[in-house]
């Protein structure tokens, strides 16, 4: 069976990862960003693929989440995985290595705060929310939030960057009520933690490349199963305390 998946902030990183590793299985793809012209990589893949479309998608603008439920209009979408984030509000080229005074106590800017959980926490439910019909129609039902072990309030300390680390945990904690919400209708909603990975937020001294992280990540799930939902999972298939 042949699954459409789409994949948001798919332009980069993980999501650009996650966007080769379906489409070297056979899949279908829809990979969204901001600005497709600007997406080389994703230009250059629509030449050696017919299973690849590219759309466009601020997920932080609800304008363009409607556009892109209307564009979509009734497709069948089998997996929605919500990547797009951001580290940071006020620097766009922060890394997990910054002592990012815009998230720390004493210096913490709260404009920066509320555009890191309007673009980790808020977007991605408004995503799920706008394309519901669509994943109705498909097959497996598979809703993926790609959050951050600095998401679980276990693991939460002094090292986590505060707007980060709280826009992940209200991530998960979105996650867990949607999850309740569609049970009855069959659906599996999961949050994964993709592990430390080399990309310009978890900078080149991360232990994962891009590419065996979304190989980790994809073989989840493809695995999924209605049991699991409303699981927190790291790439490696455990289970995360909350």
């Amino acid at each position: 069976m042949t699954q459409t998946i789409l994949i948001t902030g798919a332009n980069r990183g993980i999501g650009l990862a996650l966007t080769k590793q379906f489409l070297s299985n056979g899949e279908t793809v829809i990979a969204t960003c901001r600005v497709p012209d600007r997406a080389e990589t994703l230009q250059t893949l629509t030449k050696e693929t017919a299973n690849l479309t590219i759309l466009s998608l601020d997920v932080a603008d609800e304008n363009s989440i409607a556009a892109l439920s209307s564009t979509l209009n009734d497709q069948p979408l089998d997996v929605l995985i919500n990547n797009a984030g951001i580290l940071s509000g006020t620097n766009p080229h922060a890394s997990v290595l910054d002592k990012a005074p815009d998230q720390t106590l004493g210096s913490i800017n709260s404009e920066g705060w509320v555009k890191v959980l309007r673009t980790n926490s808020i977007a991605p439910v408004m995503v799920t929310q706008a394309l519901l019909p669509n994943l109705r129609r498909g097959q497996t039902r598979k809703i993926v939030m790609i959050s951050s072990r600095w998401g679980a309030i276990t693991h939460m300390d002094s090292t986590i960057p505060l707007a980060y680390g709280t826009s992940k945990a209200a991530l998960n904690a979105a996650t867990k009520i949607i999850s309740s919400t569609l049970q009855n209708e069959q659906f599996v909603v999961v949050t994964l933690n993709p592990g430390a990975v080399r990309t310009d937020m978890g900078s080149q001294e991360a232990d994962l490349a891009p590419e065996e992280s979304a190989r980790r990540l994809v073989k989840i799930i493809n695995a999924l199963t209605p049991e699991q939902t409303g699981q927190f999972l790291r790439h490696t298939g455990e289970n995360i305390a909350w």
